[in-house]
């Protein structure tokens, strides 16, 4: 989970077929696709392009010839956003680079926490070192890695739903990401529901899942929430 693709080296297994990249979680201020050999690079500008959780809008920046014949498209079928929201965006991207840079250390210093701690089992942020993709990740987003990560609770769904209980009132759930404030989410609930639990359990996906992205808060603030939240499972730890 969290993996960091190494487009370079996908980019020349790829040869002459395009490559098509997602950046919403990264977005341009961390890494660049296009400078990577990507032919297209694809937003969800609902996320952190917006920042603050109230609009619905898609982006997609590449080759000239390649967005021309997608504008083209979008024209046609009429799935243009509408102006209003498209000045939200606008105005919202004024500020990524600094929201960027705040949630990517938030993010850190969350993940460092939660890998000490002793109710949760593992942590993925490929801003630390144990995680397979911290390499890839130190040589294509030297910036930060994000503010999205994601920890396998002890405890199961049960854990999870003490937890989010927990936390109603200072890091609440939110079935999206990428927000100005700090929330939680429950992939085998959302995003994963439609899916067996063996499917969900082959995508590293488990019942104790918890995803968490990291806002514009005080870092100790919302340390301090998480651990007053992680001390009211009743989770029995192996010695």
């Amino acid at each position: 989970l969290m993996e960091v693709a190494d487009l370079p080296a996908i980019v020349a297994a790829l040869g002459e077929v395009p490559l098509l990249v997602d950046s919403t979680f990264a977005t341009p201020c961390l890494v660049r696709p296009v400078e990577h050999g990507a032919k297209l690079v694809f937003h969800s500008g609902s996320k952190y392009l917006n920042g603050h959780g109230d609009v619905m809008l898609g982006m997609v920046a590449g080759e000239s010839a390649l967005v021309r014949k997608i504008r083209g498209i979008g024209a046609l079928y009429g799935v243009n956003s509408n102006p209003f929201e498209s000045w939200l965006g606008s105005r919202g991207m004024r500020t990524l680079p600094l929201r960027m840079e705040r949630v990517s250390k938030t993010a850190m210093v969350l993940a460092e926490f939660l890998a000490t701690h002793s109710a949760i089992e593992r942590v993925y942020y490929p801003g630390l070192e144990t995680h397979p993709s911290h390499a890839v990740a130190k040589r294509l987003m030297p910036r930060g890695c994000g503010g999205m990560l994601a920890f396998d609770l002890r405890g199961g769904q049960p854990a999870v739903a003490t937890l989010f209980r927990a936390l109603s009132e200072s890091i609440p759930f939110s079935p999206t990401l990428a927000d100005a404030r700090t929330t939680v989410s429950y992939p085998a609930g959302t995003s994963h529901k439609f899916m067996t639990k063996a499917e969900r359990t082959a995508c590293g996906i488990s019942d104790g899942l918890v995803r968490l992205s990291a806002g514009l808060e005080d870092p100790a603030d919302l340390l301090r929430e998480l651990d007053l939240a992680l001390a009211s499972l009743s989770v029995t730890v192996p010695a």
